[in-house]
């Protein structure tokens, strides 16, 4: 019964470790990029790093495949009620960071949108964050651990103007969200 489902996800992994070379070797760090007020990091070097972190997250991906299978991904975008306000965007960013030492939390990512001159991108928000929690107790746990609740008063309602939130639930190997499939 596995043969065409193993055969894809064999597929999908090394697309995803192509994907993760091409970047790393297309130079994109020779891309450029505004230049922040009062950097210390040259953009070639900001460029690098995001490189290196999106190829890391993929060889994990490839390397770990079911390490979050049954978890839940939190994703928030943001869009300030200043777009581009630079100080707005490294005190949401440096809040959401501090989020990886509540119980539960398993991973967190944050930065701005890439840009694309691809039409189905939206990249008009100005941070975006995933978080990954083992199950959805953790995520409920975490909506209202006070450190959370601190950072929504404090930090995002202060300065988003906007803020849209998706809780997706990863697929069991049929494809179908484990608290969803009907026997």
């Amino acid at each position: 019964m596995g043969g065409a489902p193993m055969l894809l996800e064999e597929c999908m992994r090394t697309l995803a470790t192509l994907v993760a070379v091409i970047i790393l070797v297309s130079g994109c760090a020779a891309k450029k990029h505004e230049p922040a007020a009062g950097a210390e990091v040259s953009d070639s070097e900001r460029w690098r790093k995001t490189d290196e972190a999106v190829a890391n997250s993929l060889a994990e991906s490839v390397r770990n495949p079911r390490s979050h299978a049954g978890g839940i991904t939190h994703v928030v975008l943001l869009w300030l009620k200043t777009p581009g306000d630079r100080a707005a965007i490294e005190k949401i960013i440096a809040t959401s960071r501090q989020f990886t030492s509540i119980p539960g939390v398993m991973n967190v990512r944050v930065g701005r949108p890439l840009a694309s001159t691809r039409p189905v991108v939206d990249a008009t928000f100005d941070v975006g964050l995933t978080m990954s929690f083992r199950d959805e107790a953790a995520l409920h746990a975490y909506e209202t651990h006070p450190q959370h609740v601190k950072a929504v008063t404090e930090v995002l309602r202060p300065l988003a103007g906007k803020i849209l939130v998706y809780d997706i639930k990863e697929a069991d190997a049929g494809g179908a969200s484990a608290s969803k499939v009907k026997q």
